[in-house]
């Protein structure tokens, strides 16, 4: 065994395997591993199998999400096969604070593009088109949706309010307000057409 290298990792679970794989990537090279087992043989083996999206932090989410599209493509990439399938799950509400939680959380993933339909989506879904039709399906092209007057009035005073709130949490007030799905985009493009009509 060597002894020495410009990296050495301790831990062979997800997070030391994680570091040694982009690091690789950027181009890193004399990158060793140190595990006194077999690798991911510790927590990482046995909390395996769960990768929920959603969370509460848009930064968490987004590596999730990244995450996800990574553990997609690492077979192709490496021709080992990693055992990943993608499913989804199913979460119930026995009370209406429960349901108005899961409606909100709703809104929330579409504003990350991830799917979370209800079972009355579901349930028409597959009565009309059978299981196919509870296959996710692939997005359209992306169409500039307007937003009226009113809607970018109320974005300006809810973000003059509360100046912290990000794109996807203003997508969820929209959606409150005025029922509305927009996209995120949609909502930074009419800010910035807003602020320039001001100059």
């Amino acid at each position: 065994m060597q002894d020495s290298a410009r990296v050495v990792i301790i831990g062979g679970g997800i997070i030391g395997c994680s570091t040694a794989y982009h690091l690789t990537k950027m181009g890193w090279e004399d990158v060793v591993i140190l595990e006194k087992g077999e690798l991911t043989s510790g927590s990482t083996w046995h909390a395996a199998g769960l990768v929920g999206q959603l969370r509460g932090e848009r930064n968490i989410t987004r590596m999730l999400q990244y995450s996800v599209s990574l553990y997609e493509q690492l077979e192709a990439e490496t021709g080992l096969a990693t055992g990943w399938k993608k499913s989804g799950c199913l979460h119930l509400a026995s009370t209406k604070e429960r349901m108005y939680e899961l409606k909100k959380g709703a809104t929330t993933a579409r504003s990350f593009g991830l799917s979370r339909p209800t079972v009355y989506q579901a349930l028409s879904a597959f009565e009309q088109g059978g299981l196919v039709a509870l296959e996710p399906q692939k997005p359209g092209p992306r169409r500039a949706h307007k937003l009226n007057e009113e809607v970018v009035n109320f974005l300006e005073d809810t973000r003059a309010d509360t100046p912290h709130l990000g794109i996807a949490e203003l997508v969820v007030a929209v959606e409150e307000q005025f029922g509305l799905s927009v996209h995120p985009r949609s909502i930074e493009r009419a800010l910035v057409r807003r602020k320039k009509k001001r100059r």
